[in-house]
């Protein structure tokens, strides 16, 4: 899978299958999945790497506070392509 690629650019089925087997393989819910993936900005490559452990790639409620009142320290904290793909993301979840 190419790096960044969001969970929104895979079709119903497509993502459907993935979370089956994500589910099964990590021995946890589908909707546990769709949580986790929320927090990593539909980003599939950092779904992975939260399910093997890496907790950097969660945005919290405060980080999302902080993104839209101060970027560019979020952008320092987690870097540019990070904090604009949740600024993108975030904007789209709200609509």
């Amino acid at each position: 899978m190419e790096k960044g690629r969001a969970a929104e650019e895979l079709s119903t089925e497509e993502m459907t299958a993935l979370l089956s087997i994500l589910a099964k393989e990590y021995k946890t819910t589908t909707a546990s999945l769709l949580q986790k993936l929320n927090v990593v900005s539909g980003d599939l490559n950092a779904l992975h790497r939260l399910l093997t452990g890496d907790k950097t790639v969660e945005w919290s409620p405060e980080e999302d506070d902080m993104l839209a009142k101060n970027s560019e320290l979020l952008k320092r904290w987690k870097g540019n392509e990070q904090a604009d793909l949740r600024r993108k993301y975030v904007a789209y979840k709200v609509k």
